[in-house]
Parts: structure tokens; sequence; C-alpha cells
């Protein structure tokens, strides 16, 4: 069975409800029973907190909603929380020599920045669980390939 971990940015696209994202054709093209789909706990607070920093409070309570949903939506234990394993994934991944960049607004073309730890955590989660990271394309891909981060690239 193949297991995935959406990103934040795979996260945050599917809560804009622009089914221009191309993570709107990736789920829809998931078979339940072949497939297991994750979120890290890192990602819904990050999802929240950015949430928060709306200022049209209906547009807010809309993103709100959407996030709500789709946590209520996904199957039991599909929510990673930070466990020992991450814990020790991250010691590992904060040797990294150098700090891995990605895009400024998750969207290739945007500026490089370096990776917050949230990012990094992230990362660490697919790591340390053996899952397939699902987001765009992001220059740190290849920091981590050889750590066996494997990615399902995402169109833009």
């Amino acid at each position: 069975m193949a297991a995935y971990l959406l990103s934040t940015r795979s996260l945050l696209d599917r809560l804009s409800g622009k089914p221009t994202y191309a993570i709107y054709d990736w789920l829809k093209n998931q078979k339940t029973e072949e497939t297991e789909v994750y979120v890290s706990a890192i990602s819904i607070g990050f999802a929240k907190y950015s949430i928060g920093g709306i200022q049209d409070q209906l547009e807010r309570e809309r993103y709100s909603s959407a996030l709500d949903k789709i946590v209520a939506n996904l199957r039991k234990g599909a929510v990673l929380p930070v466990d020992k394993k991450m814990a020790e994934a991250w010691a590992k991944v904060l040797g990294v020599s150098t700090r891995p960049r990605g895009y400024e607004s998750g969207r290739k073309g945007s500026p490089e920045v370096e990776l917050s730890d949230a990012e990094l955590l992230v990362v660490t989660a697919a790591l340390a669980k053996n899952l397939t990271l699902v987001e765009p394309e992001q220059p740190y891909h290849a920091d981590f390939a050889g750590h066996g981060l494997t990615v399902e690239t995402l169109g833009e």
C-alpha cells in the first residue's frame, strides 16, 4: 500500500478551495483502498496559525471550517504527532551541513529562502515514517534524496 504525507503547502492549497492547484487532481486520483494519506500535526498547526492571520472574518471562518472538515475526514491515525521516532530523525535532519532551501511562497519561480523549523519537521515526519512527501517541486528535495526522502512532485 502506498503511503503519503501532504506537505504544509499541499494542505494550504487544498484549503484554498481553488481547483487549479495540482493537489486537487492528485487527491482525486488516489484510490482509498490502495493509498494512505497522512498530515503532520505541524502542518495543521501552521494552517491554523495562517488562518488566524486572515483579516476578513468570513474568509477566516471559511478556511477554518475547511480545515476542520479535512481533519475530521482523515482516517484514525492519519494525523502524525511529534513522537520519539520523529525526535531522533529531527536530530539527523539538523545535522545536514547547510540549511535546506525552499521557494518562498512554496511555488517554483519565487525566491529561495531557508526552510523554517516547521517545514523541516514536516520533512522529518516523512523521513521518520517512511512516507512519500506530496508537494510542488522544491530546491531542498535534492538535499534530502540521499537521506531517503521520496517525493511525489505536483505540477504547479
